[in-house]
Formats: C-alpha cells, structure tokens, sequence
C-alpha cells in the first residue's frame, strides 16, 4: 500500500473500522434474537395472569387467564420453544424467551 501524501492510510482504517463494525453488529443480532415494534394487548390485562403451556411433543405456546381461572386465552401458536415469561412494566406486554428452528439447527 503506497502512501500518497498521507491520504491512503486514514481511509483504509476508517474501511477496516467500518466493516468491523458491521461484523459486530451481525455477530449481536444472531445472538441477542429479534426485536422491534410490538403492539400491546388489545384487552385489559390486570388480574391476568401470563403462563407457558408445553403439549406432550414439546411445544409450548403463551396463554393468559384471568386471576380467577376464567377467560383463558392463547397468546402464541408457533413452533418456537418459549421460557422466562414476564409481564412488561405498564402491564401492555409480555416478554419472553424464544429458540427458533435456525438457533436449534446451528447449535449441533
């Protein structure tokens, strides 16, 4: 690598620092899972309570009832294993755990 005045070098390190950055940011987002804009319950979750239901196959799917025992209703139908369930703080959202199909595949 030549240096013309002192004009290459800064750009190839900026370059390098920059596709760094993009490798890091892939590399975060494969392991911290997707995120983004979620809409709330379009029902009033007070005095509800929020459960992970898991069928003899191994799926398991989100379910909400009321405190009472009534009302239950399914929150989630997809193969995705769930766990660590926990309500958000304005009472809106549930957050929650999920392993999709990519993440069991590339872990063996």
């Amino acid at each position: 690598m030549r240096r013309q005045n002192g004009r290459t070098l800064p750009w190839v390190l900026a370059l390098i620092a920059c596709l760094g950055l993009i490798v890091l940011y892939w590399q975060w987002k494969g392991n911290y899972g997707k995120f983004g804009h979620v809409d709330g319950f379009d029902f009033d979750s007070v005095d509800h309570i929020g459960f992970i239901r898991q069928t003899p196959d191994g799926q398991t799917n989100i379910f909400s009832v009321l405190s009472d025992g009534t009302g239950e209703k399914k929150l989630t139908d997809d193969p995705s294993v769930k766990s660590g369930l926990d309500w958000s703080p304005d009472g809106k959202q549930l957050v929650y755990c999920a392993e999709t199909a990519d993440e069991k595949y590339r872990q063996n």
